[in-house]
C-alpha cells in the first residue's frame, strides 16, 4: 500500500491472523497451480485455445467480475485476478458499475448479478455468531454467493451453544474448514488499518479489536 502497511495472506474465513483460533485452512484446499487448474478444466471437457482461454461447446470460459466505480483497491484486485486467472485459461471481464448501485443492484441476494466480485468483511472479536448469515443457509440475508454446506446449521448451533472457550474455538475451526471447502468465498488477504501518529506517542495506535477500550490514562508522550 502507499503507506507501506504490512499485509498478510488470509487463509481462514472465521479468524484473522493474530486472533486465537486462526489456522491455515485455505492453502491446502486451493493452493496455487495454474497447471493443476488447467488440468481440471481439461478433465471437465474444456480446451485451451491458442489465445490461452478455455472453450467448451463453442462457449468461452468468461467470468464477469463486478466492482464499484470509485474503489481503486477493488480495481487493483480485479486486474490482478484477471492477469493471474488467464494463466489458468479463464477470461475475466471486469464490469465497473456505479458505487451506489454496487450492492443494491448487483451483489445482494435478490439480485446476484455477478459471476465474481470483491469486497471485504470487517473482522470482529466474536466471529462465530456474526458469520452465520454469510454462509448459512443458502438464502440467508448476507450469503451473496448462494452456496452452503447443509451440515453448517447444526455446526453453528453447536458452536454458539458452547460455553467453554477452547471447545468453542475447536467448533469454529471445524466450521472454517467447511466454508473454505464450499468455495463460495475465497479469502485473499487481511486489510490492515493504517494510523498516523507521532513517533513519541505511546500506548495509542493499531490494536486488534481493542480501540473501543483504550486506557487513556496510559496514553502520552515519551519524555
Amino acid at each position: 500500500s502507499p503507506v507501506k502497511s504490512p499485509g498478510d495472506v488470509l487463509n481462514n474465513l472465521v479468524y484473522l491472523p493474530g486472533q486465537q483460533g486462526y489456522e491455515d485452512d485455505a492453502s491446502s484446499v486451493y493452493g496455487y497451480s495454474t497447471d493443476k487448474a488447467k488440468s481440471k478444466l481439461e478433465d471437465a471437457g474444456w480446451k485451451i485455445g491458442s489465445d490461452g482461454y478455455a472453450t467448451k461447446g463453442g462457449k468461452e470460459l468468461d467470468v464477469r467480475f463486478v466492482i464499484p466505480s470509485d474503489n481503486p483497491n477493488s480495481a487493483n484486485v480485479a486486474q490482478l485476478v484477471q492477469q493471474q486467472t488467464k494463466l489458468a485459461g479463464f477470461k475475466v471481464t471486469i464490469d465497473t458499475v456505479p458505487t451506489d448501485d454496487f450492492f443494491t443492484k448487483y451483489v445482494t441476494t435478490s439480485t446476484r448479478d455477478f459471476d465474481a466480485t470483491y469486497f471485504a468483511w470487517q473482522g470482529t472479536p466474536f466471529p462465530i455468531s456474526s458469520l452465520k448469515s454469510i454462509y448459512y443457509p443458502a438464502d440467508a440475508g448476507q450469503n451473496y454467493s448462494g452456496v452452503t454446506d447443509d451440515s453448517l446449521g447444526a455446526a453453528w448451533d453447536k458452536a454458539n451453544g458452547e460455553l467453554d472457550a477452547d471447545a468453542r474455538i475447536k467448533d469454529a475451526q471445524a466450521i472454517g474448514k467447511k466454508i473454505v471447502a464450499v468455495a463460495g468465498t475465497i479469502p485473499l488477504f487481511a486489510e490492515p488499518y493504517a494510523w498516523g501518529v507521532r513517533k513519541d506517542l505511546v500506548n495509542y495506535g493499531p490494536a486488534q479489536f481493542q480501540q473501543s477500550s483504550v486506557k487513556w490514562q496510559d496514553v502520552g508522550y515519551k519524555k
